[in-house]
C-alpha cells in the first residue's frame, strides 16, 4: 500500500523489505497476537488481490446494516 502514482520498483521493493521482516518468528508471533489475525505477504499485486477478495466479501454486509464513515 502507498499513495497513488508510486513507482513499481519502490512499490516492489518496499514489499521485498516488508515480507522479508514478517518473516521473522518474533515479529510475526507479535503482529499475529496482536493484531488478532495471520501475516499475509506477497507481491504488491497478491496484496492487491486480496484487498479487491476482502471489499467483495465485506462490503454487502457493510451496506446492509447501514454502516458509515464518520
Amino acid at each position: 500500500v502507498g499513495p497513488a502514482g508510486l513507482p513499481p520498483e519502490l512499490a516492489a521493493t518496499a514489499s521485498r523489505v516488508f515480507n522479508a521482516v514478517m518473516q521473522q518468528p518474533e515479529v510475526r508471533r507479535v503482529v499475529e497476537q496482536t493484531q488478532a489475525g495471520e501475516v499475509v505477504g506477497g507481491t504488491p499485486e497478491q496484496f492487491a488481490a486480496f484487498i479487491t477478495a476482502e471489499h467483495a466479501r465485506w462490503a454487502p454486509l457493510i451496506r446492509s446494516v447501514g454502516i458509515r464513515t464518520e
